[in-house]
């Protein structure tokens, strides 16, 4: 795959760690964030433990997270426990999380919960070609 479409990779971690290592890596790299994948089915099986430990220690990591129901690490079956957009983002502010952004078809959809400080919504691109001024970027 174009590196410039996929980043950096700069470690490798096993399910459920996504972004930790950030912890321990940041102080003995120029970079000062990461950017990590996760998938809601991760999330919920132990990635969560990842976010808490990021926030705990006060690493500067955006996490993209899937919702998609599945648990694509482990062939796709359907997430145990999954919760709804809504009670992820209530449980991301309860841990501390800074800033929350939901990126959907539909951002009024989300309306209650963007009343938050921390969260704010942004409409998908339906042509990637063309950049979405209105849409929070990350410091990534």
């Amino acid at each position: 795959m174009d590196e410039d479409r996929v980043g950096n990779i700069v470690g490798l971690t096993q399910m459920g760690g996504e972004g930790a290592a950030w912890i321990e890596l940041a102080p003995f790299v120029s970079h000062d964030h990461m950017l990590q994948n996760l998938g809601d089915g991760t999330y919920h099986h132990s990635g969560s433990l990842a976010v808490r430990a990021c926030v705990a220690a006060g690493s500067n990591v955006t996490y993209k997270l899937l919702h998609n129901g599945a648990v694509a690490m482990t062939s796709g079956q359907q997430a145990v426990g999954k919760m709804a957009i809504p009670e992820i983002v209530a449980e991301l502010l309860a841990e501390g999380v800074a800033r929350i952004v939901i990126t959907t078809e539909v951002p009024k959809r989300y309306k209650r919960i963007s009343a938050f400080r921390a969260v704010s919504t942004c409409a998908i691109a339906t042509d990637w070609s063309k950049p979405r001024p209105s849409c929070p970027r990350s410091r990534g």
